[in-house]
């Protein structure tokens, strides 16, 4: 039992370090004029490319979701 509850502490801790060190990435790609400069993207169209790549960050966000519940739900009763 003490090593199934260290396993799940260690995924959460991991869970929580992948997810800053995500959010860390994305802002630097929206402040960095060389990512800009590497896609030639304009300032017009800059607001609304910041969108999608928003958009597509909670999009897998969301399918990364649904998929571990499935082998979550299964490991579920063993803690």
């Amino acid at each position: 039992m003490k090593y199934h509850l260290e396993f799940a502490v260690l995924i959460a801790s991991m869970s929580g370090f992948m997810l800053g060190y995500d959010a860390g990435v994305v802002s630097e790609l929206f402040t960095s004029p060389r990512f800009m400069q590497t896609f030639n993207i304009t300032e017009d169209n800059w607001e609304m490319i910041k969108g999608n790549m928003v958009a597509i960050l909670q999009a897998g966000c969301a399918v990364g979701a649904l998929i571990s519940n499935i082998p979550a739900g299964k490991h579920t009763f063993l803690l």
